[in-house]
């Protein structure tokens, strides 16, 4: 059982490499007709919007997904949990457009004055950093709005957990500005 974020890496590669297939298999062909060997002019049309809107979509619902998952993990929570939310994101959605791209189909070279169609690829790089950026965004959200300084987590004895009457016990507080209680009777 996982109980770190950095340990956990096996789901999230397996989540951007079923993105790439599902992005190659739904965005729109461009054409592209061959001047030359290495030479070809791409059709003007709506595909390549269409193709990067789709890996819009699809990189934003991942950081979506991953940013729920690590809240739902109270043991991952902390600012550990926004750095692997952030690098992760980055390194999904370059593998999203790796496996999409590689396993896409289409040409970049043919027969000078051949009508080809062109591999799916992202234009717009500057969606790699959208799946990072939702997630950081949703878990930055959800810590907001906790009530609990600590992010509800209860790893170790050092915090203690609210009582119903609050001070009873505490005797002042450590240079962390945490309770410190008063030794037993």
């Amino acid at each position: 059982m996982c109980t770190s974020v950095a340990g956990s890496s096996r789901p999230w590669r397996w989540s951007a490499s079923h993105s790439g297939l599902v992005w190659q298999a739904v965005s729109p062909r461009s054409a592209g007709l061959v001047l030359q060997a290495g030479a070809v002019i791409p059709d003007e049309t709506e595909a390549f919007i269409g193709t990067d809107g789709w890996f819009a979509l699809l990189t934003a619902i991942a950081g979506l997904i991953a940013a729920l998952v690590v809240w739902t993990r109270r043991s991952w929570r902390g600012p550990a949990a926004v750095v692997a939310l952030a690098l992760g994101g980055v390194v999904g959605a370059l593998v999203t457009a790796l496996v999409g791209h590689l396993t896409g189909g289409g040409e970049s070279d043919g027969k000078a004055g051949a009508l080809i169609t062109l591999p799916v690829s992202l234009h717009a790089t500057g969606l790699l950093f959208l799946e990072s950026a939702v997630a950081v965004l949703v878990y930055g959200l959800l810590v907001a709005f906790t009530t609990r300084d600590d992010l509800g987590r209860t790893e170790s004895a050092a915090h203690p957990q609210p009582t119903d009457h609050p001070g009873v016990g505490v005797t002042g507080w450590d240079a962390n500005s945490r309770p410190v209680s008063s030794p037993p009777d």
